[in-house]
Order: C-alpha cells, then structure tokens, then sequence
C-alpha cells in the first residue's frame, strides 16, 4: 500500500532537439528524429522498469513537450499538463506544495539539476541531468521539503544498455 503522504517526483530532461539557430526562437525547437527515436527506446525501459506517474507537467517548449508527449504515449503518465514554471529561467518551486502522489516533470538543463540539488541540500552543480536522462526525488508532505531524497539518478546510456 502506498504512502499517500508520499510524494514522488520524476525530473525528465528533454531528448536532443534541433541545433540553436539564429533565424528560430528557442523555444520553437523541436526533438531531431534522431532524438525522437533514442528518446523513446529510453521511455520504455523506464516503463518496464517500473515508473509511472499520475501526472506528466511539462516545460511549454517544443522539445519538452514533446518529450513529455512520448512519456504520456508510452504510458508513464496518466494526465500531461504545461506550465510556465518549468521553462528555462521559470520557478519550479512554485509547483511543489500542490504536488501529491507521483509526478513528473518535463523540462530543461540546468534547471531540474538545480531545482534537485536544492532539494536535497547539495551543491549546486552535483548533478548533471543529461538529455533525457532522469532524477527521482521523494518526500513525505507531513514534512518539510528538507526531507527530499534523492531515490535514483539514471543516465540514458545506462537505460540504453538494459
């Protein structure tokens, strides 16, 4: 039986999308096919190997969408939402105190790492989330956020090779 003071977060980081480029906003650039593919493969190992969450929250960039998008598809996700405060530069913080439950979030370099190490009490550049490598945190909600744990950091060669 699950704990339901428990709450369970999945920090995803984006698969690798097209190069920046001058002529294109940031925020437009969508995951290369390449990218599509790997990403993808790497969704389904998390998915046999267990993870799942009520809720899939994503950056509102193209990439993370789209990413977030695939997690949904191969069933890591019961609902999938965006939000502002996972955009580069936003404040995830401000989606915490209404999480419960299993979530993930969708988003970007350095701010998952950033928004984990904080959570955990570390330094700030302990964690390196690769391109849809990912971070699972949990927290009891009877207590304060300085109880997070950091669970498991997955590299995607790691999941490639399972």
């Amino acid at each position: 039986m699950q704990n339901s003071n428990r709450v369970d977060l999945f920090l995803l980081r984006h698969g690798t999308a097209q190069e920046r480029s001058f002529t294109k906003n940031d925020s437009n650039r969508p995951l290369t096919n390449e990218g599509r593919i790997k990403t993808t493969k790497i969704l389904k190992k998390l998915k046999l190997l267990g993870f799942q969450s009520d809720r899939i929250i994503s950056s509102p960039y193209l990439r993370a969408i789209e990413t977030g998008q695939l997690a949904f598809k191969v069933g890591l996700g019961k609902n999938f939402d965006i939000s502002k405060s996972l955009e580069p530069l936003g404040d995830p913080f401000t989606l915490l105190g209404e999480l419960s439950g299993k979530n993930m979030f969708v988003g970007h370099e350095p701010s998952l790492s950033l928004l984990a190490c904080s959570l955990i009490n570390a330094n700030s550049n302990s964690i390196i989330l690769k391109k849809a490598g990912l971070i699972h945190l949990r927290w009891n909600k009877d207590e304060s956020l300085d109880s997070t744990r950091l669970i498991c950091l997955l590299k995607p060669s790691f999941l490639e090779q399972i």
